[in-house]
């Protein structure tokens, strides 16, 4: 299955580049940078990893596009870098450290697209290519690239707000975010175990 997501998510990126390389859409697109914090976990087989997984936080950013289809929907592709991974509980120097370039397209509806406040709700696929893999304890980490999937391909679902300040706006967004691809290489030493991201995001971004 994860394999399936992971093309659909490919061939959505590419009919995305076919829509915004027309006139129309790169005149009526709008744009934006996003700075977030990413709390990260893993699901699956965790207990050859710790004992117990805790919530490792990290950075994101990035910059995006809104490409309107109507007065309340909107295409919206993004690009980030994003810090995932997770952390054992009961040894917080212990961590899995994952960074990847996390490409999104997302279906967004605005409920209220005038007035002072603008709600939102979004849905959409996204491609997750590994830029680092490190086992981390304490000051000292190690590589392990040759034993993650250099990419992942999941499924985001969520809302936010953006308030008018002149023609630009202000905007804050809570998503979350489910690998589907086992990130286990099945040329590493946990040949066979199951895991997969998961993250909830809070994103602050600021749109052109």
């Amino acid at each position: 299955m994860g394999k399936l997501f992971c093309r659909l998510v490919i061939v959505l990126v590419m009919a995305y580049m076919g829509i915004t390389g027309t006139a129309n859409a790169q005149e009526n697109a709008r744009y934006g940078i996003r700075l977030g914090l990413s709390l990260a976990d893993i699901s699956g087989d965790i207990d050859a990893y710790y004992a117990k997984t805790a919530i490792k936080e990290g950075v994101m950013f990035g910059i995006s596009a809104a490409i309107p289809q109507g007065d309340r929907f909107f295409i919206q592709p993004e690009v980030y870098y994003v810090i995932k991974g997770t952390k054992n509980d009961t040894d917080a120097k212990e961590k899995l450290s994952l960074s990847y370039l996390e490409i999104p397209v997302l279906l967004r509806f605005v409920v209220i697209p005038q007035g002072p406040v603008r709600p939102s709700i979004f849905i959409g696929p996204a491609a997750d290519l590994l830029l680092g893999a490190k086992y981390v304890y304490g000051t000292e980490d190690t590589d392990i690239m040759d034993f993650t999937n250099k990419m992942d391909a999941s499924l985001i679902i969520g809302g936010g707000v953006d308030f008018p300040v002149g023609k630009h706006e202000i905007g804050l967004n809570v998503r979350y975010a489910h690998g589907f691809v086992n990130l286990n290489d099945t040329r590493g030493a946990t040949q066979g175990l199951k895991v997969n991201n998961r993250a909830v995001s809070l994103i602050l971004g600021y749109t052109f």
